[in-house]
């Protein structure tokens, strides 16, 4: 789980997302306190739990979050690269309209 957890990161970084440093960095912390909780098989008292059932209970919860952290990753992921290629795709003229618009209203 623990290299796992940590990939969205990498292919956040990768996609050219990089107007969401933050939103990053907070996934990162909440995934890491996840994994944490995941791994700590402690009750509710502090004490070690054995009980299966306890156990499966837990690591379900924490799996089905850690699911939901890594997509919304992938969702700022897809945001920003929705983005980014929207600013390198702008034509020539529109960059010069945009340009002589501003230049006109200044």
């Amino acid at each position: 789980m623990g290299a796992d957890s940590t990939s969205y990161e990498a292919d956040v970084v990768k996609s050219g997302a990089t107007g969401f440093p933050e939103a990053v960095a907070h996934l990162r912390d909440v995934t890491n306190a996840l994994e944490l909780a995941h791994n700590a098989k402690k009750d509710s008292a502090g004490n070690d739990d054995t009980g299966q059932a306890f156990k499966a209970k837990y690591d379900d919860a924490a799996a089905v979050t850690l699911k939901q952290v890594k997509t919304t990753a992938r969702n700022i992921s897809t945001v920003g690269n929705s983005a980014v290629n929207a600013v390198n795709t702008m034509s020539a003229v529109d960059r010069d309209s945009a340009t002589n618009t501003s230049q006109i209203n200044s």
